[in-house]
């Protein structure tokens, strides 16, 4: 299990212990990761593989797209926005379990829920 910072499409914050089942639930689908860094803290934020492709413009993730923006990916907040939901974690740890969401990447969220006007929950 690990704690995780879940973020909807209709601008919803939350914080969640997530465990692999709960994954595909909060997607809607298969899981992809997107590798993400904060300074040096390594950071997960979990997306529909499908994103592209089963999920329309009405379902723009800005809040998740600009923290992948901030967390080294900006193609998602200039050229192609996160569909649906997402949630972040941490990293992977040495035995491949996702770890605990950190500090930096909680910021992160925070700085762009707070300028979104997004709801936490």
């Amino acid at each position: 299990m690990a704690e995780a910072i879940v973020i909807t499409s209709d601008k919803r914050v939350s914080d969640r212990d997530v465990e692999y089942d709960d994954m595909k639930e909060i997607v809607e689908g298969w899981i992809e990761p997107v590798d993400l860094y904060f300074d040096d803290e390594a950071a997960t934020l979990w997306v529909n593989e499908e994103f592209l492709y089963k999920f329309g413009a009405e379902r723009a993730n800005w809040v998740a797209s600009d923290v992948a923006g901030l967390g080294g990916r900006p193609e998602f907040m200039l050229q192609m926005p996160i569909l649906g939901n997402a949630f972040l974690t941490g990293g992977t740890g040495p035995d491949g379990e996702t770890l605990d969401v950190g500090p930096n990447a909680r910021r992160a969220v925070e700085r762009v829920a707070r300028e979104a006007g997004a709801v936490t929950v």
